[in-house]
């Protein structure tokens, strides 16, 4: 699997970062903690970059990253898509 961590993400947010991106795990390596260990690192290593608070955008994954404690910030259209903004805050 792999997961990027990116300072810009969304042309029409350009006050957020930074952003986790390119989220994919294998599928023969779904469903077996592989994606959740990648999302943890991502914020692990922005933490440690003195980062407070990450951001994504997704379509169809809000479930898997509310579950990791990120929290919906807006739901709306991108390049005619839908899409959903989350963010999770890793100060603590």
């Amino acid at each position: 699997g792999t997961v990027s961590l990116k300072m810009h993400g969304m042309d029409v947010r350009t006050g957020l970062g930074p952003w986790l991106a390119g989220m994919y795990v294998d599928a023969q390596w779904r469903g077996r903690g592989v994606g959740s260990r990648l999302v943890r690192a991502m914020e692990k290593t922005a933490k440690e970059m003195g980062f407070g608070e990450v951001f994504l955008y997704s379509s169809g994954t809000e479930q898997f990253y509310s579950r990791l404690g990120w929290r919906i910030m807006e739901q709306r259209e991108y390049f005619g898509c839908p899409y959903t903004l989350m963010g999770r805050n890793i100060a603590a």
